[in-house]
């Protein structure tokens, strides 16, 4: 059993780790959630993820999970990341954005103004930025051109927004697809072709077809089109490729594909189309049924209602995801998959908001005291109790279950309660029984209500009648015994997960003691409260809140149905939240800018602007009268200064000023907006009269020539200026172009020092330029390593300095894990693509994805594997999008593969059962033959057959369809036949003849195969590996080095158990899982080890230690329990509690810190041996 050390030095602790966990705050944390010496950079919560790895659970305003929590405002959608190109800074204490390198803006991430395209984007998000010394501006990959690469050149089409090779398009504008929809597009050489999935072939003009519409080199015989894997033929053809002609129908008969009797033809299709016929009557599809007023006429089964294809609407077909549905007529709406008058439709939920019913003529009719068009009122005399409309006067009593109506004995109707037969009326709107009177005239002794189960009684009284009070006034009874009040909660003792001790609650070790009783942690609601409005269950194996009737869960807590406003979620769009009035009514409470019932009306400081309520100081109005948020390129948020108070949040291309936003393309010189001749609205000036231009710096006859900018006192050729300075501050205009200082390197953005530019002409990307002891370099930020001149997000970064091991995949955001990531090359896996996937093949240096593989290769003969028939090359792409791509000898076959032409017949390769290596076809079991189109042939009883013999023998004489294992000869016949083995072979069993090396336990390679070498032994099959001569279940093994040659290398079961025969793990006691490294239900982990839940002290400042340091943990009397030593005292809870710990009044750590180490270690702001000091109050 392994320990974590602690050693304490002076009043500080520090904590020994185990390995991937570093010391934060005196724990321990994952180190892949320590960011900036923080847990999650401060931002967020370390949770686990899955198995052994963690991530970061970010605090609301923020984004990541598998890496930094990083403020909204500093996230970049369009390219997945956190200000790309520039860094994330704090402005005030709770706003964040992002800032550029000098002389760049952020869009979609940090770029010069030049590359920036009318939708705010830099060179379209796909391209990268130039500069202005560059002209165009935008550098485009394949396929792109244009000045901000928004256009597709001639060789490519725009398809759903991006342009992708001409080549490998199919179908009209509109419907065109890539390959038909059933293939991908690869580069075969200098020219992209489509490869086909499986069951699909080219053809020309039509992409991937369906192969079984196709023969003969002709696409359903030319007479149809080929749709959903079958052909659809022209009229006058039939037949599974419309290969034959239909002649003439007799009278009575008509085609439709083929001669049918008019009994099966409605809408001019065969059963509709959704049947088929036989001897003259339609049997439809099992998704259809025959409607009988009308022969022939197949319906689908979701648009028949009682008989009727869609009243009031027609049956409409959308795809072959959504199939059919009805469609209403005018007036009419489809509710509950019915089509239903429009006057009674509650929207598009329910009719007559679920209560009332539909008469066509009058609208709805609403059961008292339901109100409105759609009875969705609960009307004056009613009150919303639990989601239900109860009339007032019919409410009993308010209980924690619900309200109780007429006694629950009776029906509340509008003139009073109509009471069951065996109840009585004790008054217009109460029911109650006999059995509820204590005397002639007491009901239920006046300590309780009458309901149809007897009286319910009020707290501290029981009996038929609530006649009898068995505990004091300060206590209550419970199953039998009295507690006191203050322990009891709904009728249980510490709500069933504790004891009162000294009434006060104690809770279990799996619950936590909220607001005075017990219950499980994860019963908690978003308030920390116990399932309000909601009751804590368990499906037998967790515990969770499940809201009351009339309320829903939503973020967290269960709330009152009351709340929810129709498509606009609680109190409208969260304009408010929650609450219970005085008369038990939930109702909303309205944020400052929003007021009415149901907080949809705009406060009186408040303005109205595109349907939304804003405090009026973010409010910017212009000078022609138009009035936008927050100038048109910002949202009104709260203050984090000033509570109850709005300030205006700017978008990230816009600055804060004057409490507006501006947009960055509004400003000009020395950043004076719109030069001061005009206004900023949205993201464009519209200029003073007399004045004009995008910055409004034109004025009359005082401008610079066409092309130039006036700086410095000079006009400026637009091609050396770089926001706002000539080449950057560190060059010189000659002849348009910009000259740079020694030591300078002219980037996309001006001249910059040569150590920062990249190869692609970009500064520091993803990193800042720096000046250090008189040399300029790259600084990248955090989670970011240097990769030559560049900043690359550090979990692509390799040990050697690569990115994702350089050609092996390429670094991309991934959005689901918000965390960049290596995209692999198919055949690659790994956090850096550093290894091979599961179902890869490794080969040398590299990985062979799957859909390349030939042969995995046979380790009993020996045989290496076969990568695209041997006769190709594996061209690897991403995302499945592999292929083999043939040698010019060499021939495809038609699953994906390669193969040499002697082994091809049909387009199949060794007829499919075998493989072909060398021109030669080798053959799998029961095959043989030189295409592998033999079969083995069937011997008599007691006899094999042997391929190279080309006969049987006797079985006791075959090993691996060979004669004596290929290492003896078989002597004798019959049953009396044996093997005479070859020198340095053991005849096994009498039968064959085996290395000495392959008998492993007295039999001959279990779970493997014997490669009949005297040097070479077993080798194991798939999913075992070889231990110590035999072959142990890689299923049993929990760090399996496949590439090493020593057994030491390989831990079995996790070294906490046993691997048995059928390759699964027996734990040892408290141990669980496929290997035997997860604890099980009585088990904590602490580090490595997994130790007994009754062993482990958990101290209230979250210290967790075995028996406190101070004692072993031993299993004795079937349970584990505390073996104590040295100065200790066994505390209540079975730990061993040094005696240095204890007060005066034997308490530890005066209930103030945990005794760790023999010694206290106390709360923040309390001092003392014993924590006896707390400074907060200057009191002992």
């Amino acid at each position: 059993m392994q320990c974590l050390t602690i050693i304490s030095i002076a009043l500080s602790i520090d904590v020994l780790c185990p390995p991937g966990h570093t010391p934060v705050l005196g724990g321990c944390l994952p180190g892949e959630c320590i960011f900036d010496g923080l847990e999650c950079g401060g931002r967020g919560s370390c949770v686990s993820w899955y198995k052994d790895t963690y991530r970061c659970e970010c605090d609301p305003g923020t984004v990541g999970g598998t890496i930094d929590c990083v403020p909204e405002s500093c996230w970049s959608v369009g390219r997945q990341s956190s200000c790309p190109g520039g860094i994330c800074t704090q402005t005030t204490a709770q706003s964040f954005e992002c800032i550029c390198p000098e002389g760049e803006i952020i869009t979609d991430r940090c770029s010069s103004l030049e590359c920036v395209d009318m939708h705010g984007r830099s060179c379209n998000g796909v391209g990268s930025c130039l500069g202005v010394g560059h002209e165009p501006p935008c550098h485009c990959p394949r396929f792109y051109t244009g000045r901000h690469c928004e256009e597709c050149d001639s060789a490519a089409v725009k398809l759903h927004g991006e342009c992708v090779p001409r080549a490998c398009v199919v179908g009209d504008i509109g419907e065109a697809d890539i390959c038909g929809g059933h293939g991908f597009c690869i580069l075969a050489g200098e020219s992209y072709q489509c490869i086909c999935d499986r069951e699909y072939t080219f053809f020309p003009g039509k992409g991937c077809v369906a192969s079984q519409c196709l023969q003969d080199g002709l696409l359903c015989s030319s007479h149809g089109t080929c749709s959903n894997g079958r052909c659809d033929c022209v009229w006058g053809w039939s037949g599974s490729l419309c290969e034959i002609s239909t002649p003439e129908c007799e009278e009575g008969w008509v085609i439709e594909g083929g001669c049918y009797p008019t009994s099966c033809i409605y809408g001019g299709r065969v059963c509709n189309g959704l049947g088929v016929c036989i001897e003259g009557e339609c049997s439809c599809f099992s998704s259809a049924t025959l409607v009988s007023s009308s022969p022939g006429r197949c319906e689908p089964n979701r648009c028949l209602r009682d008989g009727k294809v869609c009243p009031n609407g027609s049956c409409t077909y959308f795809s072959t995801t959504i199939g059919y549905e009805c469609v209403c007529n005018p007036g009419f709406s489809l509710i509950e998959e019915t089509c239903v008058p429009e006057i009674c439709a509650s929207g598009t939920a329910s009719i007559c908001s679920g209560v009332g019913t539909c008469d066509p003529e009058v609208g709805c009719l609403c059961p008292f005291p339901r109100t409105g068009l759609q009875c969705e009122f609960c009307g004056s005399e009613g009150v919303i109790l639990s989601g239900v409309c109860q009339a007032r006067a019919c409410i009993t009593a308010l209980l924690e279950t619900g309200p109780l109506i007429c006694g629950g004995l009776g029906e509340c109707q509008q003139d009073g309660c109509q009471c069951q037969s065996s109840a009585l009326v004790a008054a217009p709107y109460t029911c109650y029984t006999p059995d509820c009177l204590s005397d002639a005239r007491s009901i239920c002794s006046g300590h309780g209500v009458c309901t149809n189960a007897g009286c319910l009684c009020e707290k501290g009284y029981i009996g038929a009648t609530c006649e009898t009070r068995p505990c004091p006034s300060n206590q209550l009874y419970v199953s039998g015994l009295c507690y006191s009040e203050a322990c009891v909660f709904h009728g249980t003792v510490c709500g069933g997960f504790g004891d009162c001790v000294n009434d006060v609650c104690v809770c279990a070790n799996d619950a936590l003691l909220i607001a005075g009783q017990c219950a499980p942690g994860s019963c908690l609601d978003s308030q920390n409260l116990i399932c309000q409005n909601g009751q804590c269950i368990s499906d037998g194996s967790s515990w969770s809140c499940r809201c009351n009737p009339g309320f829903r869960m939503h973020l967290g807590a269960c709330i009152s149905e009351e709340c929810f406003i129709q498509g606009h979620g609680v109190c409208y769009d969260e304009h408010g939240y929650c609450t219970q009035s005085a008369l038990m009514e939930w109702e909303c409470a309205c944020y400052t800018q929003y007021t009415g019932t149901n907080c949809s009306v705009c406060a009186s400081d408040a303005v109205l602007l595109a349907d939304r309520c804003l405090p009026s100081k973010c409010v910017t109005k212009f000078f022609d009268g138009t009035e936008l948020e927050c100038g048109g390129v910002g949202h009104c948020v709260p203050s984090s200064l000033t509570p109850g108070d709005y300030v205006c949040a700017c978008d990230p291309m816009a600055i804060h000023l004057n409490n507006t936003c501006i947009h960055s393309s509004c400003l000009g010189l020395n950043s004076l907006v719109c030069n001061g001749n005009g206004e900023c609205k949205g993201t464009e000036c519209e200029c003073y009269e007399g004045y004009a231009g995008r910055l409004c710096d034109y004025h009359g006859e005082e401008s610079c020539p066409e092309g130039t900018i006036f700086i410095d006192q000079d006009c400026v050729p637009i091609t050396c200026v770089y926001d706002g300075t000539v080449c950057a501050g560190h060059g010189m205009c000659v002849e348009a172009s910009c000259l740079c200082d020694p030591g300078f390197t002219l980037s996309n953005s001006g001249c910059h020092p040569s150590n920062c530019v990249s190869m692609d002409g970009r500064v520091c990307p993803n990193g800042s330029c720096v000046k250090k002891y008189e040399k300029y370099y790259c600084e990248c930020p955090p989670d970011y390593s240097p990769v030559g001149r560049a900043c690359y997000p550090s979990v692509c970064v390799t040990h050697d300095g690569t990115v994702c091991h350089g050609h092996r995949g390429r670094c991309e955001y991934v959005p689901h894990l918000q965390d960049f990531r290596c995209h692999c090359l198919d055949g690659y896996a790994g956090r850096t693509c550093a290894i091979c996937a599961p179902t890869a093949l490794p080969n040398g240096t590299e990985c062979i994805p799957e859909v390349c593989i030939s042969f995995h290769g046979d380790a009993v003969t020996g045989l290496s594997p076969i990568i695209c028939g041997g006769v190709g090359t594996c061209q690897q792409g991403f995302d499945g999008q592999s292929a083999c791509i043939c040698d010019p000898q060499a021939v495809p076959t038609r699953n994906r593969q390669c193969a040499d032409p002697e082994c091809v017949e049909d387009g199949i390769a060794c007829n499919n059962h075998g493989y072909c290596s060398n021109h030669v076809c080798y053959c799998d079991s029961g095959h043989y033959g030189t295409l592998c189109d033999r079969e083995v042939i069937r011997c008599p009883l007691g006899f094999q057959f042997v391929e190279l013999l080309s006969g049987c023998l006797p079985m006791q004489c075959v090993l691996d369809r060979t004669e004596c294992g290929g290492h003896g000869k078989c002597v004798g016949e019959s049953v009396h036949a044996f093997c005479l083995c070859d020198s340095g072979y053991l005849l096994h069993h009498a039968q064959k003849c085996i290395p000495p090396s392959c008998i492993v336990h007295g039999e001959v390679c279990p779970n493997g195969r014997c490669t009949g070498s005297l040097s070479d032994g077993c080798v194991c099959q798939r999913g075992y590996a070889k231990v110590k001569g035999g072959c142990i279940a890689t299923s049993c093994i929990s760090n399996v080095n496949l590439d090493s040659d020593s057994d030491s290398t390989i831990t079995i079961c996790g070294g906490h158990g046993t691997c048995q025969d059928d390759g699964t793990c027996l734990c040892d006691a408290l141990h669980v899982g496929p290997t035997c490294l997860e604890c099980g239900n009585h088990g904590i982990l602490l580090g490595d080890e997994c130790v007994a839940q009754d062993c482990v002290d958990m101290g209230i400042l979250g210290h967790r230690s075995v028996c406190t340091g101070y004692g072993s943990c031993l299993f004795q009397n079937a349970s584990y329990a505390c073996d104590c030593f040295g100065p200790t005292i066994q505390s209540a809870l079975g730990h061993c509690i040094a005696s240095a710990c204890f007060t005066e009044n034997n308490t530890v750590c005066s209930g103030n810190g945990d005794c760790v180490a023999g010694h206290c270690v106390c709360r923040p702001n309390v001092l003392g041996s014993v924590c006896e000091f707390d400074m907060r109050f200057g009191t002992k």
